[in-house]
């Protein structure tokens, strides 16, 4: 027998073979673990984006039944003169803005029951005493029908109990420079100065923040709130880890317009 034809690989050949194997393989764990990577951020951005858009979804709705029923669907004599937007069975509209609260009253649900809505901005989780309260905030939903079912209560506007508050989204950096940024990792400072909301009258010029029914608008001797036709509210919403890629936390814009039947 010929004993060439019976021999094996060498060491050398076993060596090259691995080492190209060990090259192969760890191409395609690269290509996998980037893949795995980019999978993840996006799937941080997607789930930043649906509970921020659903948030702007809910304020866009809730502004639209703003000053629902308003005080022209009513007769002479039907609410209290001149204060007629503390009949209970009225909505005032607009009742409190500044760049992180939002206060405003309708028939949200077509039920015919005045609601009070407030939206307002938080710190995500409250810090130690020692420490001043920042952001990433979140912000909240509450109408009074969650504690009250009877809807808006005798007293005005202004003195309505304070709801509990359910719906929520989280990571928002931007209050106007009204709350200040925590500690996070990265350069976010350009995203901060924009508040949450915006007012504008008919004529598209901006309201001066903060307003409420007692704020007087000089021009026209009546309250500023019923000078609000428009509001813009504006989402800077930060990611809650460091992406896999830039190593930086994301951050997602939203912003949505919406007219107000406010007078």
């Amino acid at each position: 027998m010929n004993k060439n034809a019976q021999r094996g690989f060498s060491l050398i050949e076993l060596l090259v073979a691995t080492a190209i194997l060990l090259f192969v393989v760890g191409a395609v764990m690269s290509y996998i673990s980037t893949a795995q990577r980019r999978f993840d951020s996006e799937q941080t951005k997607i789930d930043m984006t649906q509970e921020s858009r659903e948030m702007m979804d809910q304020i866009a709705r809730d502004l639209h039944m703003a000053g629902y029923p308003n005080s022209r669907m009513f007769g002479p004599g039907v609410l209290p003169n001149p204060n007629w937007f503390d009949g209970t069975q009225v909505a005032t509209g607009i009742v409190r803005m500044t760049p992180t609260v939002l206060q405003f009253e309708g028939d949200m649900d077509g039920n015919g029951t005045v609601d009070v809505v407030r939206y307002q901005v938080v710190p995500d989780f409250p810090p130690a005493p020692a420490l001043p309260v920042s952001c990433p905030c979140r912000i909240q939903r509450g109408t009074s029908d969650t504690i009250v079912p009877a809807g808006k209560q005798p007293g005005g506007p202004l003195a309505q109990p304070a709801p509990n508050f359910f719906v929520e989204a989280q990571g928002i950096v931007n209050s106007g420079n009204t709350i200040p940024l925590g500690a996070v990792e990265g350069n976010f400072a350009a995203y901060t100065a924009e508040p949450v909301f915006r007012a504008y009258d008919v004529n598209g010029t901006a309201v001066p923040l903060p307003v409420d029914l007692n704020t007087i608008n000089p021009a026209t001797g009546r309250s500023w709130v019923f000078d609000i036709r428009t509001i813009r509210v504006s989402l800077n919403v930060i990611g809650p880890t460091t992406d896999n890629q830039t190593r930086v936390r994301p951050v997602i814009t939203m912003s949505s317009t919406a007219k107000v039947n406010n007078f």
